[in-house]
């Protein structure tokens, strides 16, 4: 992938969390599932579940083989966490890839 292709991504990414976390309408099943999805990704956890009234983040994390601690956090700024999270190797970058085409193509289908 070429450093304009990493690149593109990474901004499309980006805009789609800001997006996502800004507009209230678009909160909906299909963001909640993205941002577990990126937040899995980093934190390579098992499970993510966000408590969006309580901006509160708990993650099930693997620390040994088959070993998991849980993980809660507070979260107040979701949209700052999930960027903090988007990571630039070359399997991430396949992963928002695909993330971006999913969100363009079947959560937009075209009218």
């Amino acid at each position: 992938m070429t450093t304009y292709q990493s690149t593109t991504i990474l901004q499309e990414v980006r805009n789609l969390i800001t997006y996502s976390c800004r507009n209230e309408s678009s909160r909906t099943g299909r963001f909640d599932t993205m941002h577990r999805a990126i937040i899995k990704k980093h934190f390579n956890a098992s499970e993510v579940h966000i408590e969006r009234g309580k901006t509160t983040i708990n993650l099930n994390i693997e620390v040994r083989k088959g070993e998991y601690v849980r993980v809660n956090f507070e979260c107040p700024d979701m949209e700052a966490f999930l960027k903090s999270c988007i990571e630039k190797d070359h399997t991430s970058l396949a992963f928002y890839q695909q993330m971006l085409t999913y969100y363009n193509v079947v959560a937009n289908p075209a009218e």
